[in-house]
């Protein structure tokens, strides 16, 4: 096996844990390490299989030994993936502190509004 920077290890184990999150969400199950590395482009099982093992030592998995989809998500994935962000114009400063006082007549000003 080659060496490989940190950087592009992390790069691969990210993209590996987005792919076990999004596999997980369509298929109900985790991926098998051939999955994985079909999806990532990582001929050797092995290779997967190291990848795996960061992944649970930064505690973002845990696997069941010998099970070929033994893969847990240890931080429950719910709700819907971002995929980046748009810019929109400048984002609005949201403030509770009123930068102006609304002249609404002295009949409203007694209800705390």
């Amino acid at each position: 096996m080659g060496t490989m920077s940190s950087d592009q290890a992390t790069d691969i184990q990210k993209r590996m844990y987005n792919f076990i999150v999004s596999y997980m969400k369509t298929e109900k199950m985790p991926p098998t390490n051939r999955e994985i590395g079909r999806e990532l482009q990582i001929a050797s099982t092995g290779h997967v299989d190291y990848h795996l093992t960061m992944l649970e030592k930064k505690g973002l998995i845990s696997r069941q030994p010998k099970k070929s989809r033994g893969i847990k998500l240890i931080e429950t994935v719910t709700g819907i993936p971002v995929m980046g962000s748009i810019a929109a114009g400048q984002p609005l400063e949201i403030s509770n502190d009123p930068e102006e006082m609304l002249d609404v007549g002295r009949e409203l000003e007694p209800d705390n509004t």
